[in-house]
């Protein structure tokens, strides 16, 4: 009789690149506090910023940077005049479009958008001297969202993983009780 090792989930390739994603997405978030980078692609510029990733989509595409529409990097350093968003914080998931400017006026001045407070970078956006084109918009979402979904898929491979390798040892293992495949033989 063979007897094969109990596969380890410090061994797995599935552990470790998920531990490495979830330490990155940690790192991210905490950089994103103090530093910001953009970068671009096709019509849209993708922002790691205030604690969260932001999603511009301009109106027209030359609203853009020019190093943003080449697809270059641009990093810098968060402005200490944005208080809020120059520190380590739990932002909400937010989306800002097109607003005429009196709805923007009433957001400046009551703080509240359609009766909530929107996310820090969303009040920033609408906040701009610029105007917002309609067909613009901004999604944010924080990196807390982003670690939840890191865990999940990675917590989901893991578990996807051990049923394939248990399946695995128990349809070659005559000893079912080393391996817990009893319940198993007793389906069958």
């Amino acid at each position: 009789m063979t007897t094969l090792p109990r596969p380890s989930l410090i061994r797995s390739l599935t552990f470790w690149g998920g531990v490495l994603a979830v330490v990155f997405t940690l790192w991210a978030w905490q950089d994103s506090a103090r530093n910001w980078s953009t970068v671009g692609g096709g019509p849209l510029s993708i922002t790691s910023k205030s604690c969260g990733i932001s999603i511009f989509h301009p109106a027209r595409p030359a609203l853009l940077p020019a190093l943003v529409r080449r697809n270059e990097v641009i990093i810098g350093r968060m402005d200490p005049r944005f208080g809020e968003l120059d520190s380590l914080r739990f932002g909400q998931p937010d989306f800002g479009g097109y607003l005429d400017l009196e709805t923007r006026r009433q957001l400046a001045y009551t703080g509240m958008l359609d009766g909530r407070r929107p996310d820090a970078v969303i009040r920033y956006y609408y906040a701009a001297p610029e105007d917002i084109y309609p067909g613009e918009w901004l999604l944010f979402v924080p990196y807390w969202c982003v670690l939840l979904g890191v865990v999940g898929v990675w917590v989901g491979l893991i578990y996807w993983r051990s049923r394939r390798l248990r399946r695995r040892l128990c349809s070659d293992v005559k000893d079912e009780a080393a391996f817990g495949c009893e319940d198993r033989m007793a389906e069958s």
